[in-house]
């Protein structure tokens, strides 16, 4: 029988990949879910956003992002490694 820790790490790993799923399917994503999105610390996106990471403020403070701009950003941003490029 499982044990009632084990239990409870698999309803927080089942919940994890439910709530990322959930991502997937929005289109516009918060600042919180844009960190989880993207698996950037806060302080990093805030960064990315002074840097050209395109967002949507409402009302002057709630930040937003487009699901589909953030895939392009992070695409755009590709970097190659190996040969001349180390």
């Amino acid at each position: 029988m499982l044990s009632e820790q084990l239990i409870d790490e698999l309803k927080g790993a089942i919940e994890q990949q439910l709530s990322k799923l959930a991502l997937n399917s929005k289109e516009f994503l918060t600042f919180s879910e844009c960190s989880q999105y993207t698996d950037m610390s806060p302080n990093f996106l805030r960064q990315q956003i002074q840097e050209g990471l395109p967002s949507y403020k409402v009302g002057g403070r709630r930040t937003f992002f487009k699901r589909k701009e953030v895939d392009d950003w992070v695409t755009k941003n590709r970097v190659v490694f190996g040969g001349n490029n180390e």
